[in-house]
């Protein structure tokens, strides 16, 4: 594609007669027409990036669907389609007397999209595909890496045994900074006013219903963790070959309601 012509400067283009006066394809204008091309075969003008990248030739005619042989009229007709630019009606005395032309806008999106499917074809860029996909797995990292800083969170507020919530738990406190919107939400401010730049712009740009700091998500994550801590647990016991001790206690929290802990001591026998 990128060598669809070799014309030489010396090559003899064929003639044609319009009244008196003969004409024949300009050398010259490969070079002033960014896209022109010359068929020997047909001793006529195409566009190289429209023929290629039309999708429906049907609506178009010369140097797209039809070949361009009208010599006498190439200069208007490759200044309207390459340049954007044509002869005003009735005028002769050149640039002055020009006026935009109908067929550039097309040319140009053709143009760019012949560069970038060369650019892909010879290794320089890659394809939009890739590039998409590129950005997928761009946003899944991003999306991981904000996931972890939450679950940090919410690990550190049960290490310290630190409650999560406070008076509100919305987004309403930005009104009034008085308002105690809870450990976990300060603390993920916090990290977002340490420098953590993928949190903050989660943070702004997420959709109000995935931002993944409701109380909702806090206690989805505190489950999923305490299960995990279970099963960790009933390993180590099954690892310890069976022999563990359970201790329980209870106690009521400021509600008035019976709070039980269990405490798992497991035996390790090393020989």
């Amino acid at each position: 594609m990128s060598r669809i012509y070799d014309q030489t400067s010396n090559f003899q283009y064929p003639k044609s007669i319009y009244g008196s006066v003969q004409r024949s394809f300009r050398h010259q204008w490969l070079s002033l027409y960014n896209g022109l091309i010359y068929s020997r075969s047909l001793d006529a003008a195409f566009c190289r990036y429209c023929v290629f990248f039309t999708p429906d030739k049907s609506t178009y005619g010369a140097l797209i669907k039809t070949p361009f042989r009208n010599w006498k009229k190439a200069t208007e007709k490759f200044d309207e389609h390459f340049l954007d630019k044509r002869y005003n009606a009735g005028k002769t005395n050149g640039e002055s007397h020009r006026k935009r032309g109908t067929g550039n806008p097309h040319h140009q999106q053709c143009a760019a999209q012949y560069k970038s499917f060369v650019s892909v074809m010879e290794g320089k860029s890659e394809s939009i595909i890739v590039q998409i996909d590129n950005s997928v797995e761009e946003r899944k990292r991003r999306n991981v890496k904000v996931l972890a800083t939450i679950v940090e969170t919410v690990l550190l507020c049960g290490r310290q045994n630190c409650a999560f919530r406070g008076h509100r738990d919305d987004d309403k406190n930005k009104i009034d900074s008085s308002i105690n919107s809870g450990n976990f939400r300060a603390l993920l401010q916090y990290r977002v006013n340490g420098g953590d730049i993928d949190l903050k712009e989660h943070l702004e740009t997420a959709p109000k219903n995935a931002t993944y700091k409701s109380k909702t998500i806090q206690n989805e994550l505190i489950t999923i963790i305490g299960d995990m801590i279970s099963k960790k647990i009933v390993v180590d016991i099954s690892q310890a070959g069976g022999y563990f001790s359970i201790s329980a206690d209870e106690v009521r929290d400021t509600a008035n309601d019976e709070q039980l802990a269990v405490t798992t001591a497991v035996f390790y026998s090393y020989r």
